[in-house]
Formats: structure tokens, sequence, C-alpha cells
């Protein structure tokens, strides 16, 4: 009983994220924007690139597991923001692999004011191996075939207001009502389009110390909106310290330093505050970003920590 106990929590604890693979919850959001909100495309001023691995909910068998690659760049001569995004999500037997062009038109509203517009367009393959699951019973009729796959489409907008001290972005990656895998039912579900808020500011504290707190809110379907905050502090550009809190959810570190000229790289820990922690180790996350400032002309860019 205590085990059917465990694992009812942390199955429906992690429903929703099941749900919506292609809007996972990564605590270094601050750091890969373009998966929310295609308008940030160029938002990093030059040439941008990252690369994410979160092992989340560890110390259960199938927890789930995120890679993200990223790469954007702005050219400043035509206003245009041009990027491409990949992930690759997998939760027990169930495998999502999205993949999407980014495009962002820049407005310059006032001297130190901008705005961008973006749309995001590519395909999404859900993919749901039922031999990786252990069947108690094996006499029992629980699914027909051995594998269950699909492919989808993929449009996404969002916009981008920005200065030098704030941005506010409003997005939906995904505007397609179309088919899910749903854990809880054989074969697919409807699934709602899913709205993103990020805003943030910066606030320089001395010539060396910098201080950037930031809100993503997120609207899924079947899920209660929720609020994920972080505040990083930046010392020269050199290294940063941060943590990110979720209300009745979970409380993280994160921090990281530049390597070479262009590289930073950082690792993240959050830890559930729910129940889930008296189960769980915690989500660990690793990533690695490139920042290429000299591939556009020098210009007021915005707000924004990558």
């Amino acid at each position: 009983m205590k085990k059917i106990t465990i694992a009812a929590i942390f199955y429906l604890a992690i429903a929703f994220a099941v749900r919506a693979q292609i809007d996972p919850k990564l605590s270094v959001f601050t750091f890969n924007p373009l998966i929310y909100n295609p308008a940030f495309a160029g938002a990093g001023g030059g040439l941008s690139a990252i690369g994410i691995h979160s092992s989340q909910f560890t110390g259960f068998d199938g927890a789930p597991k995120t890679q993200y690659l990223s790469a954007h760049g702005l050219w400043e001569e035509s206003n245009l923001g041009l990027g491409l995004d990949f992930i690759n999500d997998q939760f027990g037997a169930t495998k999502e692999t999205g993949f999407n062009a980014n495009i962002s038109y820049y407005l310059r509203l006032s001297s130190n004011l901008r705005m961008a517009f973006g749309m995001k367009a590519g395909m999404n393959s859900v993919r749901m191996d039922y031999t990786n699951l252990n069947i108690s019973d094996p006499d029992e009729d629980i699914v027909q075939d051995t594998q269950f796959n699909m492919i989808q489409p993929n449009l996404g907008f969002g916009f981008y207001l920005f200065s030098e001290s704030f941005y506010f972005g409003l997005s939906t990656p995904s505007v397609f009502l179309s088919d899910r895998y749903d854990p809880f039912e054989l074969g697919v579900s409807v699934r709602d389009a899913s709205y993103f808020l990020m805003t943030g500011l910066r606030l320089p504290l001395s010539d060396i110390v910098t201080i950037s707190p930031n809100i993503l809110a997120r609207k899924l379907t079947g899920a209660p909106t929720s609020y994920l905050t972080s505040v990083i502090a930046d010392f020269s550009n050199n290294a940063f310290f941060g943590f990110n809190w979720e209300h009745k959810s979970s409380v993280g570190l994160l921090g990281g330093l530049r390597f070479g000229e262009y590289f930073k790289g950082g690792y993240a820990y959050d830890f559930p505050t729910n129940s889930l922690g008296r189960y769980t180790r915690g989500t660990h996350t690793l990533f690695v970003s490139f920042n290429l400032d000299g591939f556009q002309r020098a210009s007021s860019m915005p707000c924004f920590y990558y």
C-alpha cells in the first residue's frame, strides 16, 4: 500500500509535464528564453547558443530527462532575429522531440525602448514504447501495440518589450489544438495552447555587481497558473550566482563562471518543497552558453541575462 501511495503521488505530480512536454519547467529559464517565446530570437545582442541537460526527480526509475539546444542571432541592419531550438524530453516510456525555427522583427519605439514580434514554426514527434513498461500481470490486455508514434506541426507567437533596464514578454509557443499522448488513457488526447509571461529587471549595485530579478508565469492546460521567480547576481560578467523559488513546488540554487572569451557554464539544483521532497533527490541541471557580441553592430541591447 505504501508503494502504491508513493507511486500515485509521483505520477500525479508530474502528469502535467507529460501532457505538455514541449513546455518543461527549467529553473534556468533566463538562459533559454527561445523555447518559450520566439520574439527572443536575437535577444542576446549577437550570436548566442546554449545547451542544457536536466535530470528531474532523480531517484525514480524513468524520471524525466530533458536536453535543450538553441542558437540564434541578430541581424541589426535588417532588424531581424533568426534562431533554431531543439528539445528532447523523455519520461519513462514516453519520448518527445521538438524542432522549431524562430524569426523575430525588432522595432525601435524610442532611444532606449524597443519591441520585438516573433513567430515559431516546427514539428514535434511523440513516441510511446510500451515495452519499457513493467507490467505486473502479463495476462492483462493493457495495450494493443508495442509502440505508439505521432508527428504533429507546431506554430507559436510572442512579443518582447525591452530597454537596458527591464524586459517583458508574452507568448504562446504552441497554438494548435492537437492530439497528444495521455498517460492515463490509451491513445491520444486534445492539447490546448499554453501561455507564458516573462519579465525582469537589471539593477546595477556597483561597477562590479548587477542584480537581475526575473519571473516566469506559466498557464498550461489542466494545471494551475504557476510563477517561477529567480534572482541572479552577476559579478563583472565573469561569475554569477542566484536562487529560484516556486510557491508550493520547489526551491533551488544556480551558479556558474565564464571560461574563455565567449563561453559560460553553470549548474542548478532544485529541490521540491511539496510531498515529493520525501522521495526524490531533486533536479540537477547543467548548461553551457556561447555569446559572440561582435556579431552585430554596437547598439543598446536588452536587459537580458544569457
